[in-house]
């Protein structure tokens, strides 16, 4: 479990950044349509916000998962190994 920790510690941050960085990206880019009152790059905006969400959400159900997975595997593992000798790192 340690290693799944330092591994979530390096690359959660970066999904996080680039969420929040398409999320500007994209408020931007409707601002300037509402401003240019251009209905087309308005509704491109609004469907780009909403695949963020839809990414958001996909990534809060991968972490989520990911540990319960982790232990339903470490404890397969114990039970074919009977844990005698057999360390899960």
């Amino acid at each position: 479990m340690v290693l799944l920790e330092e591994w979530f510690s390096t690359w959660l941050p970066i999904a996080g950044l680039a969420l929040g960085f398409a999320t500007v990206t994209v408020a931007f880019i409707y601002m300037l349509a509402a401003l240019l009152m251009n209905e087309k790059m308005k509704g491109w905006a609004k469907m780009e916000l909403f695949e963020i969400i839809y990414s958001a959400i996909i990534l809060a159900l991968a972490v989520s998962l990911l540990g319960v997975v982790d232990g339903f595997v470490q404890g397969a593992i114990l039970m074919d190994y009977g844990g005698a000798g057999f360390q899960v790192y």
